[in-house]
């Protein structure tokens, strides 16, 4: 369960918590995305709440400690059967739900893909361009989640990925299709 400010969908969210740079946190699925194109992937869209905490302080800011959505691919480009797509959002404001459309230059790609497709951690990609890149990349899973860099509390919720919303309830995760 999220924060206790209202949700943009439903009554629940995912509520994300790491207790240190040192800890990791996933939520994700494998069994509706393995296999199926990344071009299959239109848009993808969610909202997420951030604490105060979250932002660091005046000495020490941390505008981008945020949760974000990773998905494990295959990136189908020779010896290489393994990359993590990741969007990180930045700069979001503290303690409201805020609307994170991920059509921005903010996707990259880990390890071998990342350095062949120039889509890495110093040089971002559009999703677009990505799939570009990697035309016949294939899902393993999509998930949300927080990585090792900085202690976390928050929320997601209303994941899109193109016409199919997955609202975070209290007893599971609701599918809805546009």
């Amino acid at each position: 369960m999220g924060p206790t400010v209202k949700p943009p969908m439903g009554v629940g969210s995912l509520g994300i918590r790491t207790g240190s740079g040192a800890d990791k946190a996933a939520f994700g699925n494998q069994v509706d995305f393995a296999g199926k194109p990344l071009a299959s992937i239109a848009s993808v869209s969610f909202w997420e709440f951030t604490t105060g905490e979250n932002r660091g302080t005046t000495q020490a800011p941390t505008p981008d400690n945020l949760a974000s959505v990773a998905m494990e691919i295959n990136p189908s480009n020779g010896a290489q059967t393994f990359s993590t797509l990741n969007y990180v959002p930045h700069n979001l404001p503290a303690n409201v739900w805020t609307k994170v459309t991920a059509d921005t230059k903010d996707w990259w790609l880990s390890g071998a893909a990342g350095t062949a497709t120039g889509c890495n951690q110093t040089t971002y990609c559009t999703l677009d361009e990505v799939k570009a890149k990697l035309p016949n990349a294939t899902l393993y899973t999509v998930q949300v989640g927080k990585g090792r860099d900085n202690a976390f509390s928050g929320a997601i919720d209303a994941l899109q990925l193109g016409a199919t919303t997955y609202d975070f309830e209290p007893f599971g995760v609701i599918e809805k299709t546009s």
